[in-house]
């Protein structure tokens, strides 16, 4: 009798012990990386300086051109599972550059900008990633921002109508005329181009229209969160999908939100997961 009161005493707090230690993947919340590559065609964006008559890249329409700016807003990162549930990265605004959450400035200048990690999504698996390009109203209507929404700082802001640049992109081509507006050109530069995109609301009749676009990837094979697993997601930006359809000599300069809207339709269609490391 007293061999079997000393095995369930031993079972029991085996048991219990068991319980206590038992984390299981939907126990423990893991990250997601979104590593952004901007490339043109199949090479690399190679940036350039002001004034440099050098032109290493080819739009799909043929015509040569450089890059010596590319920068583009991302926030809404959201994360969806086969069953619906979905995982959206909280999004903040305030005066001070740490107040500034789930929203996200990628420079290609600065490579340090070109990795996002979003922490603490709940474990488990997913099956679609979304992102906007673009800063919506919570960046714009809850007053004095900081951090990378500041102007003071070198933040593209317009008006509260327009909203913030959601993408912008200048560079040089034998065929453009000329941007004065361009941030990173001289005025008087002959063969500057600059195209500036953004707009956060539709106002009918008006230069003001909706630019921000959302970017979607289906994935063809779940995506696992949590309990150690921290996936990488690699995503590419193609700026000669980005510029298809724009001709150097008849569109240089674009910067309203109306003028945009050409470039901006092609967001969607520029960015492309290549690759998920688990």
């Amino acid at each position: 009798m007293r061999n079997l009161l000393t095995l369930a005493l031993l079972v029991s707090i085996l048991s219990f012990s068991s319980c206590g230690d038992d984390k299981t993947p939907s126990d423990t919340p893991g990250s997601l990386t979104l590593s952004f590559d901007n490339i043109v065609g199949d090479n690399q964006v190679i940036l350039a300086e002001e004034g440099i008559t050098e032109y290493p890249h080819t739009t799909l329409g043929q015509q040569d051109f450089n890059i010596v700016l590319l920068r583009y807003y991302v926030s809404q990162v959201t994360l969806e599972g086969s069953n619906g549930v979905a995982y959206v990265d909280p999004l903040a605004v305030g005066p001070d550059p740490d107040d500034v959450e789930g929203i996200y400035l990628v420079t290609e200048r600065q490579t340090v900008s070109h990795n996002i990690e979003i922490a603490n999504i709940p474990a488990g698996t997913y099956s679609k990633i979304s992102f906007l390009i673009g800063v919506d109203s919570t960046g714009i209507q809850e007053g004095a921002a900081g951090g990378i929404l500041d102007p003071a700082a070198d933040a593209w802001f317009w008006n509260w109508n327009a909203g913030y640049v959601a993408l912008g992109i200048e560079g040089q081509a034998p065929e453009a005329t000329g941007d004065p507006a361009a941030r990173t050109m001289l005025p008087d530069n002959p063969n500057s181009f600059g195209y500036h995109v953004g707009g956060w609301k539709d106002v009918p009749g008006s230069m003001f229209v909706y630019n921000n676009k959302v970017v979607t990837f289906n994935l063809s094979e779940q995506l696992t969160i949590g309990n150690g697993s921290n996936p990488t997601a690699n995503i590419t930006l193609d700026v000669q999908k980005l510029i298809e359809g724009i001709d150097f000599a008849e569109a240089s300069a674009l910067h309203s939100p109306l003028a945009g809207s050409p470039v901006s339709e092609n967001i969607p269609n520029a960015f492309e997961l290549e690759s998920i490391e688990q």
